[in-house]
């Protein structure tokens, strides 16, 4: 990958989100964006040591139990602080105005803006007027990804419920993809950092688990073949520190049949983009995601994942490792927040079976929420209930 190949990814990223490339200060933020994303690309510093990575998750076990496993999956979930949400004053779920085409006959790319955004003004849709962007708590943003069940949060993603389905198997049963080796594959201590969900302790190879609605979701996905992932920061930091060798693994989570099948492939090319994040000037640098095309005809079922037994107890295990992490005060405070009540008058939960409907949480650390609620309030709040308590 050329640092030019860089440069007119981000390009093309910005006039997808409607950012105009013309005015003098558009132009200047879309230099330090590329500028942000090509000292990533040429980043060499230590990273991490293959070494010592390898040997200390030798000695790491992960749980065999379902129930175990999940909870131990949450334990060591974290996100980098500080940590924004946003709101899109033009209502539109934050989703891009623009789509790219190209063109045959002038060799470029034409962008065109969808109907439903052609209402729009181009003012209000300028990123910087059309996100809003509130810093919330590292306790009000791991209570609604663990706690909260709605349209936009649940009590855990999705994903990480088939993630920690694949874990609990492949880590007693599959040997490497990449190299064969048997009893190799670890769980990453820092895979709530993206890009490295399980790693080979001989070759070193990365697994990034994506987990898609059926088959035949995967199947147009891989035509496609542009997938969204995770910080491009950590992709530069892991890539330039010798880990060549990275893998997605396709898993969906609904399925006819007593297994869901798991497909892996190569990645072929990685590029950075532009996410909400990248518009909030409260933070300190430059944040930006990535894109990742893969080898299509790479593409093979690697094994048949059995479906559990029994179900998940997220509600519970969510509630305890919560509690254990912060305090039972913080708990109550944000129960009677959301919920407007004691913790018996907390709505029925149930149980993470194979085929529940749970709302998908971003994998950004901003995401959307409703205009119904002071966000910046939150933090204040709990310091009042805290005082009270102590009093």
């Amino acid at each position: 990958m050329e640092e030019r190949e860089t440069s007119i990814e981000l390009s093309h990223s910005l006039r997808e989100w409607g950012y105009n490339l013309s005015t003098e200060r558009n132009f200047t933020f879309a230099k330090q964006v590329v500028e942000t994303a090509l000292d990533w690309f040429r980043w060499r510093g230590e990273g991490h040591s293959q070494s010592m990575t390898a040997l200390g998750l030798r000695c790491i076990d992960f749980p065999s139990n379902i129930d175990r496993a999940f909870e131990h999956y949450l334990r060591k979930e974290d996100t980098l602080e500080p940590i924004y949400c946003y709101t899109d004053e033009v209502d539109m779920n934050g989703r891009k105005p623009c789509f790219r085409l190209y063109d045959s006959q002038k060799r470029d790319h034409v962008f065109k803006m969808k109907h439903d955004f052609k209402k729009i003004s181009t003012e209000d849709l300028h990123p910087f007027h059309r996100f809003v962007f509130h810093e919330m708590t590292k306790e009000d943003f791991l209570f609604q990804r663990w706690i909260i069940e709605d349209s936009q949060t649940a009590i855990i993603a999705r994903e990480t419920v088939m993630k920690v389905l694949f874990l609990c198997y492949a880590l007693q049963h599959q040997e490497c993809y990449h190299c064969k080796s048997k009893d190799s594959l670890r769980f990453s201590e820092e895979s709530s950092m993206s890009w490295n969900d399980m790693l080979c302790t001989e070759c070193f190879s990365l697994y990034e688990v994506k987990t898609l609605r059926d088959t035949r979701s995967i199947d147009e996905s891989y035509l496609s073949n542009k997938f969204s992932c995770g910080s491009w920061e950590q992709y530069c930091r892991l890539k330039n520190s010798g880990y060549s060798n990275m893998y997605l693994i396709f898993i969906p989570w609904q399925s006819a049949e007593d297994t869901y099948p798991v497909f892996v492939t190569r990645v072929h090319r990685v590029l950075p983009q532009i996410c909400h994040a990248t518009f909030n000037q409260n933070l300190h640098g430059i944040r930006l995601n990535t894109v990742v095309n893969v080898f299509p005809v790479m593409k093979q079922k690697w094994f048949d994942l059995p479906k559990p037994k029994s179900s998940i107890d997220v509600g519970s295990i969510g509630k305890k490792v919560f509690i254990e992490r912060f305090s039972k005060d913080s708990y109550d405070y944000y129960h009677s927040f959301y919920f407007g009540g004691s913790d018996d008058s907390e709505p029925e939960v149930e149980s993470c079976k194979d085929n529940d409907t749970l709302a998908v949480v971003s994998e950004e650390v901003t995401r959307p929420r409703s205009n119904d609620r002071d966000v910046s309030d939150v933090s204040r709040l709990l310091q009042q209930w805290k005082s009270k308590l102590s009093d």
